[in-house]
């Protein structure tokens, strides 16, 4: 049931069932003995210099235009994310 939810999610609903578990509004908490699994330690979604290298040429070599923006404007933009470590949402509020 807890795959569906982020790890967050999860222990708030862990706790909410525990809390009614000892008020008796339910007999038993049905996830007192589940425990999420463990995430792959390795960082998701970083890529290496090589290909960040890659991702710049390619876009700014493509020049396709995606919405309003050319493939010279968006590799900018990766670049100054690249190296800043800035999130989308963090140019675009």
């Amino acid at each position: 049931m807890c795959i569906l939810f982020l790890k967050g999610d999860c222990d708030a609903l862990k706790t909410f069932l525990n809390w009614a578990a000892a008020k008796q509004r339910i007999i038993q908490n049905p996830l007192e003995y589940y425990t999420p699994d463990k995430q792959d330690p390795e960082r998701k979604g970083v890529l290496t210099p090589e290909q960040f290298i890659t991702l710049l040429s390619s876009t700014i070599s493509k020049n396709s235009i995606i919405g309003r923006s050319t493939g010279e404007d968006r590799a900018l933009l990766y670049a100054l994310a690249g190296c800043s470590g800035l999130r989308k949402k963090n140019f675009f509020c």
